[in-house]
């Protein structure tokens, strides 16, 4: 008989052991990469407002990671729930190289007003090349 007893908790044991590890994670989470031949430029708009909330111009060889936060997200509740119609309430990025140790150029976290937000994503003219590399964008005939 506790052999019956075990399994039936097993779950439950398994949750409570993997719970606490979950916190602050996220299920909202972008990357986005600038290239030569395609210079990325992110904005966060909030269409409610009809206006933008963040910019971010990626330079050429590095990439953006944003992360979009609910309240409470990451929490055993949350999980329960599984409440995902909730908008966002932050939002963290980190810019980063694309290659090599170390790699992170800046980072920061932004407040939202939350209500819905928008990804826009677009390309400024290329080829546009990385910061000191001394080459710079020529038209072609």
């Amino acid at each position: 008989m506790p052999h019956i007893m075990t399994l039936r908790f097993a779950p439950m044991l398994v949750l409570l052991m993997v719970a606490p590890l979950m916190t602050a994670c996220s299920t909202d989470t972008y990357y986005y990469h600038s290239t030569i031949d395609k210079p990325t430029t992110i904005t966060l708009y909030d269409p409610m407002a009809q206006e933008s909330l963040w910019t971010k111009d990626i330079p050429v060889g590095q990439s953006l990671k944003m992360d979009l936060d609910r309240k409470g997200e990451g929490s055993l509740m949350e999980l329960i729930k599984m409440q995902k119609g909730m908008p966002a309430t932050v939002m963290r990025w980190k810019l980063y190289k694309t290659t090599g140790w170390n790699n992170t150029v800046d980072s920061d976290t932004l407040k939202l007003p939350g209500t819905p937000v928008r990804i826009d994503v677009s390309y400024r003219p290329a080829p546009e090349y990385p910061p000191g590399t001394g080459s710079t964008s020529s038209s072609k005939p």
